[in-house]
C-alpha cells in the first residue's frame, strides 16, 4: 500500500573549506562535509495492534502485517567527514597526499511497530558499521531480524589515506609508487538469542476476533548483545597497499614510441580481510567475528607497449 505523498529521497548537504598555493609548488586544501541523507524508502507496518509493549492482534483480522510504502522520515545516515589534501608538482616530481577521517550515525530512532522499539528501545544509538545506504531497497524495519542481520557496509569506512609519487628520474626512467590506508570496517551490530521469548510482550501466539491464531511478531529470541547497536562491534585489520611502477619510454622514428613498465602489486602482502562471513556478528555463529574475502595476494605485472 504506498503512501500517495511518497517521494524519491534526497541529500542535505554543508561543505566548507579552505585552499591555497603555497612556495614550492605546494598546494593544500582542508575542507569539512556534514551530509544528511533524508526520506530514505522504507516498508512501515500498519496493522498491527499493541497495547503498550504487548502484541493483541490486527486491526484487519484478516490479515497480518500490512505494510506501507513511504519515506523513512524517522531515522536516517548522517556523514561528517575532515579531508585533507596536499600535492606537489615540478618538472621531476608530482606528490599527492590526501587523508578521509569520517564520523557517521544514524540519527532520529526506530521506526513505527519497529519490533527493536518495544522490546530494546535503548538499543538504538548506532554510530559505527552502518548498512549500506542503498535506496533500490527499503531501509530496516527490523531491529531484531537476524535473518537479515546485515554487516557493515564499505562505504562508512572511518580512515581512508592515500600518498602517490612519480617521479622522472634521469636517463627517462619513471619511478611511481602509492600507498593506500583504510581503516574502521566495523562487524556492524552484534545479535545473540535468549532461551525462550519474553512473555512481558505476550503469548507467542494471538487468537483474533475471527479465530484466526497468528504469531506474536514481539515473541522473538533474538537480541542486541549490547546496549546499543554500536557496543561491542568488532574491527577488521586496517587494508593496506603499496604498489610500486618502473618504465622507460623508448622514442622511435616517425612519431612513434616503445615503452616497457614493470608493475608491483600489493608488495607488503598482507592478505587482510575486506569484508565479513555470514554470521559474523552472530555471537552463536561458528564464523562469529571472522573476516572473509581477503585482499587481493602480490602481483607483478610485466607491460610491453608500442605506441604510434
Amino acid at each position: 500500500m504506498p503512501d500517495p505523498n511518497y517521494h524519491q529521497p534526497y541529500a542535505n548537504e554543508f561543505a566548507i573549506g579552505y585552499r591555497r598555493q603555497f612556495a614550492g609548488q605546494w598546494y593544500g586544501d582542508i575542507g569539512y562535509v556534514y551530509r544528511e541523507y533524508k526520506d530514505r524508502t522504507a516498508l512501515v507496518e500498519t496493522n498491527a495492534i499493541y497495547n503498550g509493549n504487548v502484541f493483541v492482534g490486527y486491526k484487519n483480522p484478516a490479515l497480518n502485517q500490512i505494510y506501507s510504502l513511504t519515506n523513512n522520515i524517522w531515522n536516517w545516515p548522517v556523514y561528517k567527514a575532515l579531508e585533507l589534501i596536499a600535492a606537489k608538482q615540478s618538472a621531476k616530481l608530482q606528490l599527492l597526499f590526501s587523508y578521509t577521517q569520517v564520523w557517521p550515525h544514524l540519527a532520529g530512532t526506530w521506526q513505527p511497530n519497529d519490533p527493536a522499539s518495544f522490546i530494546q528501545p535503548s538499543a538504538f544509538p548506532f554510530d559505527r558499521g552502518l548498512l549500506s545506504n542503498d535506496n533500490r531497497s527499503a531501509s530496516s524495519n527490523n531491529g531484531l531480524d537476524i535473518s537479515s542481520a546485515g554487516q557493515s557496509s564499505i562505504e562508512w569506512m572511518q580512515q581512508i589515506g592515500r600518498a602517490n609519487v612519480v617521479y622522472r628520474a634521469p636517463w627517462d626512467i619513471n619511478l611511481s609508487a602509492s600507498y593506500t590506508y583504510q581503516n574502521g570496517r566495523y562487524s556492524g551490530p552484534i545479535y545473540t538469542k535468549i532461551a525462550a521469548p519474553d512473555p512481558q510482550f505476550g503469548p507467542p501466539t494471538v487468537t483474533l476476533s475471527n479465530g484466526r491464531v497468528v504469531a506474536n511478531p514481539l515473541a522473538t529470541t533474538a537480541r542486541l548483545a549490547y546496549p546499543t547497536r554500536s557496543d561491542g562491534q568488532f574491527e577488521l585489520a586496517p587494508l593496506q597497499y603499496i604498489n610500486f611502477r618502473i618504465g622507460k619510454e623508448f622514442p622511435l622514428p616517425k612519431n612513434t614510441k616503445f615503452s616497457v613498465n614493470f608493475d608491483m602489486f600489493n608488495l607488503p602482502n598482507l592478505g587482510n580481510f575486506q569484508g565479513f562471513l555470514s554470521g559474523a556478528n552472530l555471537l552463536y555463529s561458528s564464523n562469529y567475528g571472522l573476516g572473509g574475502t581477503a585482499q587481493p595476494p602480490r602481483s607483478f605485472q610485466l607491460e610491453l607497449r608500442y605506441i604510434f
